[in-house]
């Protein structure tokens, strides 16, 4: 993968985190599912369904910072909203208007201005969302919507949720002096699944600069960090408690950690010469992982070639078997990461005998090699 093959996945991967696909009404999941008889005929037990939408409708809600391909429709939380989109096609072209509404509890209509409707979730529990024919009541399509209690709000950095979801889940962040930071919001359920309350409000005190008009999306927020101090960010979402989030300003890092996950290849295992790897890094003050950071550094020593990509990221390439070293440069701090590079065996070919204590790269052992 080329330098610029990578920057260009970084890049969409966060503008499709805004996308979001609609979720078929039960007429339309039956009118895909359906061959004999006719599926105009489809229309969901006890109702009585308009001939204008034999093929049902499609219902678009609110999107994730996170979500990297979006998915709708997200369980909205308990004692919160949610807008949704009704349209007549899965792609989203054709918006589907006008109509009348109705929900069943826990799920109540806080606003119909077709062709949105914005639910409350009253309670814990799923309902339907009826899209109804204005003129004779008849059925549309309608979609089951669940509700569901806030167990927990994250503060990330947006970056961070793709390059490196660990820290983005479990580390506090601290914020870099002088950097502008793209903060995510995360509500999250008992079971980690995310929630959306596009009524929630988001207060930033501290030194720091929200800049409010940058940010159309719910979850997000842009802040133009100070020099030193503190800045809290309080949380209030859904019928749970308010939460305050306090991140200390830094000007310097204790440490930079190479991450591995599906974006960021392992370092501890040998690189296949040849072929490009992603590797990706994390800046760390006093055990929090560090936003704002820019101005990334990298380089090679040996057989590799290393250049920056995006983000905390990084392409590296090795040229020969061998052994190499990464040097990585960021808020004050350097590092560098030892590496092994090593051909990876042929397919059509026979196995290189395996010296002691020696990985081949692309082999897997069998029960009785491990022994």
């Amino acid at each position: 993968m080329s330098h610029q093959s990578v920057i260009l996945a970084f890049s969409t991967m966060i503008f499709l985190s805004g996308c979001q696909l609609s979720a078929p009404g039960e007429r339309a999941l039956s009118n895909d599912q359906c061959f004999t008889p006719s599926c105009e005929t489809v229309c969901p037990a006890g109702e009585t369904c308009s001939s204008d939408t034999p093929n049902g409708l499609f219902f678009r809600g609110a999107s994730l910072f996170d979500d990297i391909f979006g998915g709708a429709p997200r369980a909205t939380a308990e004692g919160g909203t949610q807008e949704f989109i009704v349209h007549r096609d899965s792609e989203g072209k054709q918006a589907f208007a006008p109509f009348d509404a109705e929900a069943s509890s826990p799920l109540e209509i806080a606003e119909l201005a077709a062709p949105r409707v914005t639910l409350r979730g009253a309670a814990a529990g799923s309902g339907f969302l009826r899209i109804l024919d204005v003129d004779t009541g008849a059925l549309h399509d309608r979609i089951e919507l669940e509700v569901l209690p806030i167990a927990s709000v994250r503060l990330t950095e947006t970056p961070m949720s793709f390059f490196d979801p660990e820290a983005a889940g479990k580390f506090d962040l601290a914020l870099f002096k002088g950097s502008s930071v793209r903060l995510g919001v995360a509500l999250q359920s008992a079971d980690g699944a995310g929630l959306v309350d596009e009524s929630m409000t988001v207060t930033i005190t501290g030194d720091a600069k929200e800049e409010v008009a940058a940010v159309p999306e719910w979850d997000k927020r842009i802040l133009t960090v100070g020099a030193a101090g503190t800045v809290s960010a309080s949380v209030v979402a859904g019928a749970g408690a308010p939460v305050s989030v306090t991140m200390p300003i830094v000007d310097v890092l204790d440490d930079i950690v190479a991450v591995k996950n599906t974006v960021s290849a392992d370092l501890a295992k040998p690189l296949p010469v040849g072929s490009g790897r992603n590797v990706c890094f994390r800046g760390v003050s006093n055990g929090r992982a560090v936003a704002g950071l820019s101005g990334w550094v990298m380089s090679g020593e040996g057989s590799i070639e290393v250049n920056y990509a995006a983000e905390a990221c990084g392409v590296v390439k090795a040229l020969a078997a061998g052994k190499a070293t990464i040097f990585v440069e960021v808020g004050g701090a350097k590092k560098s990461f030892p590496v092994t590079m090593a051909v990876a065996a042929k397919r059509d070919e026979a196995p290189a005998e395996k010296a002691s204590g020696e990985e081949i790269v692309g082999l897997t052992p069998g029960e009785r090699a491990r022994h």
